[in-house]
């Protein structure tokens, strides 16, 4: 008689998929007759052989069809919850807003390509995978603009962007389908684009991440809160696009428990980031001092994990 324990490993399976934003949903299975498997989805599992299966499992003993069944009725629950709406933290305006900044950066950054030197390359690569993080949350905002269609192709230009290096021609090439898609008027084939495939480089989020937020600190101090609100809530968007977009890439996780702590520091650093983008437009300085000091702790917490990996 086969062991309790291989009986048991035999009649229940778990599924594990990925969903877009590379958080992890476990879903139960039902007892799987070996026969079944190659004739029947454990959806529809035939009545008949569910039977002949529990009855196979009784001879187990009753702790395994307790736990079997239990398993089995089990709804599926996300490990991480559900996405928010990308308007709780990050409304469409304020991203666009920072589309065209960085648009604009690229621009003087190219404007002569003779000049374009090593450090105008460098914050190429930052201002590039940034603009692909604006582009990818655009893409599937829930808020309504014109230009939401055009995204993935601005997407897909801004990651090839990110890819020039010294090639100054090159880059106002792809500057100029951006701008284009920045406006609405890619072609059919540029909006497809973007894909699933289509990421921001981790790396260089995590490089521009300590120089947006060093302005947005500077600009939300007490005292300067109402200075300029829009830059400000610009770059909180910004910040928590960027933590979603990370969401995507578990590159510094090495195993199952290291990619679940990523997920959950990215989570928190977009909640954080939200909170102030809400917070500025309140004009809530007590809110906007606690959702900086919330971002730093998860921050703080990440580079303790993976900094050194």
């Amino acid at each position: 008689m086969e062991s309790t324990s291989v009986r048991f490993a035999e009649s229940v399976a778990v599924q594990v998929k990925n969903p877009p934003f590379g958080l992890v949903d476990a879903c139960p299975r039902p007892l799987i007759d070996r026969r079944a498997v190659a004739q029947s989805d454990w959806c529809n599992y035939p009545p008949r052989l569910a039977r002949k299966d529990c009855m196979r499992t009784l001879s187990t003993g009753p702790f395994v069809l307790f736990s079997a069944l239990a398993l089995a009725f089990l709804q599926p629950q996300p490990l991480l919850g559900e996405d928010p709406a990308p308007s709780s933290f990050a409304p469409a305006g304020d991203l666009l807003q920072q589309v065209d900044f960085f648009i604009d950066r690229a621009e003087d950054a190219l404007s002569n390509p003779a000049a374009f030197d090593l450090a105008k390359q460098s914050r190429m690569v930052k201002d590039a995978n940034t603009l692909v993080a604006l582009s990818l949350v655009l893409q599937s905002h829930d808020e309504a603009f014109p230009e939401k269609s055009c995204m993935p192709a601005l997407m897909s230009a801004a990651a090839e962007l990110a890819e020039i290096e010294a090639d100054a021609l090159r880059g106002q090439q792809l500057l100029a389908q951006i701008k284009q898609a920045r406006a609405g008027e890619a072609s059919d084939a540029k909006k497809a684009a973007g894909t699933e495939t289509t990421k921001a480089s981790v790396a260089a989020l995590m490089k521009q991440v300590p120089l947006v937020h060093t302005r947005l600190q500077r600009g939300t101090r007490p005292g300067r809160l109402s200075r300029r609100p829009e830059e400000s809530a610009g770059q909180a968007a910004t910040l928590a696009a960027m933590a979603q977009a990370a969401l995507l890439d578990d590159e510094y996780a090495a195993t199952p428990e290291e990619a679940a702590a990523w997920a959950e520091f990215c989570v928190q650093m977009r909640d954080a980031a939200g909170e102030v983008n809400s917070a500025i437009h309140a004009q809530d300085q007590q809110r906007v001092t606690a959702g900086m000091e919330r971002m730093h702790e998860s921050c703080e917490a990440c580079h303790a994990k993976f900094r050194t990996q």
